[in-house]
């Protein structure tokens, strides 16, 4: 039987030819805010037949509409207070503001303010006004606003 005898520098030779691995972690960050775009149509006001209400359900009115497409997750859609602009003396005792949207959720005209709406998905609102005057409105050029805002 031969036996072999390796010397204790070639060991160490062999030793140095062996690497060792070392790891570092790569790290990435980021802020995403959620956002979204907001397309309006505006709508259109007309009265009633004696002249008390004036909205954009009344007979000639249109709704207007609000096309939400939420970036970066969920949003919250707020409706600002009215704001009633008249070239007339006549007010409205009371404006209001109600909305539906194509995915079933709705805010009607008697409901409290302000409700909002959370949602990741694009979403199409249609929002109608309308403006009270039990003595009537005068003949003039009308308008009701509101700013629609999305938060996260």
């Amino acid at each position: 039987m031969y036996k072999m005898t390796i010397p204790l520098a070639a060991l160490a030779v062999a030793a140095s030819w062996t690497s060792i691995a070392s790891a570092e972690t790569i790290r990435f960050a980021g802020v995403l805010d959620a956002g979204c775009t907001l397309i309006v149509t505006d709508g259109l006001l007309a009265a009633n037949s004696d002249y008390t209400i004036l909205s954009s359900e009344e007979v000639g009115g249109e709704s207007a509409r609000l096309d939400v497409t939420p970036l970066g997750g969920a949003v919250k859609i707020d409706f600002g207070p009215l704001i009633f602009n008249s070239d007339t003396v006549t007010y409205p005792t009371k404006t209001e503001i109600k909305w539906r949207t194509q995915s079933g959720f709705s805010r009607g005209y008697s409901d409290p303010a302000p409700q909002q709406y959370l949602s990741s998905n694009p979403e199409i609102y249609e929002v109608d006004v309308r403006a009270t005057a039990p003595g009537g409105f005068d003949a003039g050029d009308f308008e009701i606003l509101t700013i629609a805002t999305c938060s996260s």
